[in-house]
């Protein structure tokens, strides 16, 4: 990462998230996360385990983060990106199995998306993360979760 800190905004606070931030924040350069206001009892664990703000909606997640991680069940991916203020410079990094770049970017204003598959050894650093398609921050981010490869295609 740069010098700058980017704002990481998490899009989908449940399970797997709360594996990923730990492992994420064992980093040298710790990164701003901003939590969606959506399941609150993980939002709120987060927030209060590592001294986390929560936003007060998606919205505001969006207008405020550089990244957005999305981390939502497939079918809940539609109603989760509509009508959000995307905006092209953004990264989305999408932990939504299943769910293609094709369907996000549909949502999205132009965003560049990366899919990552990790599990919940990230928490350890112990995570093997699949990567498509090959994104250099997306792998800079989630390395200290444990390493990361990229596949040839979706």
């Amino acid at each position: 990462m740069t010098d700058e800190t980017l704002k990481i905004g998490i899009l989908g606070v449940g399970h797997l998230i709360s594996y990923l931030v730990p492992g994420m924040l064992r980093a040298s350069q710790k990164p701003d996360f901003l939590l969606s206001p959506r399941n609150h009892q993980t939002a709120q664990m987060l927030a209060q385990n590592h001294n986390l703000e929560i936003a007060t909606s998606n919205v505001e997640l969006v207008e405020r983060c550089d990244v957005i991680i999305l981390s939502v069940r497939p079918l809940q991916v539609k109603g989760a990106l509509e009508g959000l203020p995307w905006r092209a410079e953004q990264t989305i990094i999408s932990l939504c199995a299943g769910v293609s770049i094709a369907e996000i970017a549909a949502l999205t204003n132009g965003a560049s998306i990366t899919r990552a598959l990790p599990v919940t050894a990230a928490r350890f650093g112990e995570s093997p993360t699949a990567l498509y398609p090959g994104c250099e921050l997306t792998a800079t981010l989630l390395g200290p979760c444990g390493p990361t490869f990229v596949l040839e295609d979706e």
